[in-house]
């Protein structure tokens, strides 16, 4: 007669098994896509924005601050760039990508 509660409480265990099963089967995936949309909006498109908006300054001047001296200006005007200006530009330009 001790069999009947045994069988019992097996039954409920694989139940509470199949239970498990079941929500994580339901739960798990929406994890993992709420984790790719989190990527994508959260880091990966702000990031593309950025350097958008980057490469826009660095095309037209504003990026490396409103200094006529700049080499990318005196590049685009054909003068001869010190070796002084492009080193602080390049370091302007890491400068901001770090901050990036």
């Amino acid at each position: 007669d001790s069999a009947l509660p045994a069988m019992f409480s097996m039954f409920l265990l694989g139940n509470y098994f199949l239970l498990s099963l079941g929500i994580v089967a339901l739960v798990v995936p929406y994890l993992i896509l709420g984790g790719f949309y989190a990527w994508r909006y959260y880091i990966v498109v702000p990031a593309m924005r950025k350097i958008k908006t980057m490469n826009h300054e660095i095309q037209h001047g504003s990026f490396f601050g409103s200094k006529e001296k700049d080499w990318m200006v005196a590049k685009r005007k054909h003068r001869k760039i010190s070796f002084r200006e492009y080193a602080s530009s390049l370091g302007r330009l890491l400068y901001r990508a770090l901050l990036l």
